[in-house]
C-alpha cells in the first residue's frame, strides 16, 4: 500500500505542476490486425475540463491500477485510505456508476408508472469536490455516509421537472428505489452534468465522426479493451432460464463495450446475425454480441441469436450475433468466452481509439492527436 500511495502523490504532483496538460496519445501497432491499423490509447489529464464546476482544471481522476498496469476500479476500502492519507489534493471524493459498475441499476416505483433511472453512489463530500450544489434543498451530510442513515438522495433538474412536476417541496418527500424508501434532501441545477456515462459516449462520438474526415481513414472505432492489450471487464453472466452445466448456473466472461465500427476496423469476422449500429443506443433495448467460444460453451446444440443473457444483476440483453474469437492476451492462451456490448448502451472511462487506414497508420497520429482533446479521458 505505501508503494502504491507513494505512486498515487508522485503522479498528481505531476499533474498538478503541469495544468495545461491535457492527453498523451500513444500509436502503436497491434499485432496481428492487419498492417494499417493504428490503436491510439487516449488518456487525458484533465477529464472534466469542459464541464460547469468550480475550478475544473483543477480537477483530476484517480484510478486503481492492476499488476500489469492495467485501470481497474478502486475498492472502498482503498478509497478511504487514501482519503485519510491525502496531503496531495485539497479533497478526494468517490463515485460509483451504476451504468458501468457491478452494482445493480436504480428502477424507480410508485406514481404513474415504474421506470429506470440513471445515477450513481457517490461519497457525502462529492458535489463539495466539484464546487457545485443542489439549486433546492441541501447537499448531503457527512454522517449519511454510514451505514442506516444513507437512504436519502439528491436528484436531477430534468428528471424533477419530468417524474414531479417541478415540485418545489420535493426535497421533503421521499421516493422508491429498488425497493427501498429514500428522503429526497436536493434538486440540482440544471447546467449539472450528472450523466457521466452520456457525456462519455457523447464525446467518443465525436471523436470518432471527425476521426473519419481524415483522408484516408477508412474506419474508427473506439472499445474499452484491444487484442493483446486488456481483456476488458470480467463479469459473471447467466443465461435466464436456460439449464446449466454448473450448480449457481453462472458463468464468467470478459466483457467489451465497442462502438458499432469496431468488428469492421478490427477485421474480426462476423459469423452470424448482425453487428451493431447507432440505433443501438440507450433508448432501445439492450442488445450483446457473442463470441463463438462462448457460443459453443453456453449453446452447444442451440441457435444463440435471439436468446437472452444476463451480466450481473444488469437487465436482460438479447443476443444478436456471433463473431470469430479474438486473441486479448497471450498468443498461447486458451481463448475464453467474450461478450461485446454497444458503447452506446455500456460507457466505459477506459477508451481505446482503432483506426483503420488506406496507408501508414503511424502517418496518422498527428491529425489523429488534434481531434483527441475532445475526450473526456480513458
Amino acid at each position: 500500500m505505501n508503494t502504491v500511495w507513494q505512486d498515487l502523490r508522485y503522479g498528481a504532483r505531476m499533474l498538478l505542476k503541469s495544468p495545461n496538460y491535457t492527453l498523451i496519445a500513444v500509436a502503436m501497432l497491434a499485432l496481428g490486425i492487419g498492417a494499417n491499423t493504428a490503436i491510439f490509447s487516449v488518456v487525458s489529464a484533465v477529464m472534466l475540463r469542459s464541464l460547469p464546476y468550480r475550478e475544473p482544471d483543477r480537477l483530476v481522476m484517480v484510478w486503481g491500477a492492476d499488476q500489469k498496469g492495467r485501470l481497474s476500479t478502486t475498492a472502498p476500502a482503498r478509497f478511504l485510505d487514501w482519503r485519510v492519507r491525502n496531503d496531495v489534493f485539497t479533497d478526494m471524493a468517490a463515485i460509483e456508476d451504476a451504468e458501468i459498475s457491478n452494482r445493480p441499476r436504480f428502477f424507480m416505483t410508485g406514481g404513474d408508472r415504474p421506470e429506470r433511472v440513471r445515477g450513481a453512489m457517490v461519497s457525502t463530500n462529492f458535489f463539495s469536490v466539484l464546487g457545485v450544489e443542489p439549486r433546492i434543498g441541501r447537499s448531503f451530510l457527512p454522517e449519511e455516509e454510514q451505514a442506516g442513515r444513507n437512504q436519502v438522495v439528491i436528484i436531477s433538474d430534468a428528471l424533477w421537472r419530468r417524474r414531479f412536476g417541478a415540485d418545489p417541496e420535493i426535497h421533503r418527500k421521499t421516493i422508491n428505489l429498488n425497493d427501498a424508501t429514500y428522503t429526497v434532501i436536493g434538486v440540482m441545477p440544471p447546467d449539472f452534468k450528472w450523466n457521466y456515462p452520456q457525456s462519455t459516449t457523447d464525446t467518443i462520438s465525436r471523436i470518432l465522426a471527425r476521426i473519419k474526415t481524415i483522408p484516408g481513414v477508412e474506419l474508427a472505432a473506439s472499445s474499452n479493451a484491444i487484442p493483446l492489450i486488456g481483456n476488458g471487464w470480467t463479469w459473471r453472466f447467466e443465461i435466464p432460464g436456460h439449464p446449466s452445466s454448473q450448480a449457481d448456473g453462472q458463468w464468467n466472461a470478459n466483457v467489451r463495450s465497442v462502438s458499432p465500427d469496431f468488428f469492421q476496423a478490427l477485421g474480426i469476422r462476423l459469423v452470424k446475425g448482425r453487428l451493431f449500429t447507432d440505433h443501438d443506443n440507450g433508448a432501445a433495448p439492450r442488445v450483446a454480441i457473442i463470441t463463438g467460444s462462448m457460443a459453443a460453451m453456453s449453446f452447444p446444440n442451440e441457435e444463440p441469436t435471439g436468446k437472452y443473457l444476463k451480466l450481473d444483476e444488469k437487465e436482460n440483453s438479447v443476443i444478436i450475433g456471433v463473431v470469430k474469437d479474438a486473441r486479448y492476451s497471450h498468443p498461447n492462451k486458451p481463448v475464453g468466452p467474450a461478450i461485446y456490448q454497444p458503447i452506446l448502451q455500456a460507457a466505459s472511462l477506459e477508451n481505446n481509439l482503432i483506426v483503420r487506414t488506406a496507408g501508414d497508420p503511424l502517418s496518422f497520429s498527428t491529425p489523429v492527436k488534434h481531434f483527441a482533446p475532445l475526450a473526456l479521458g480513458s
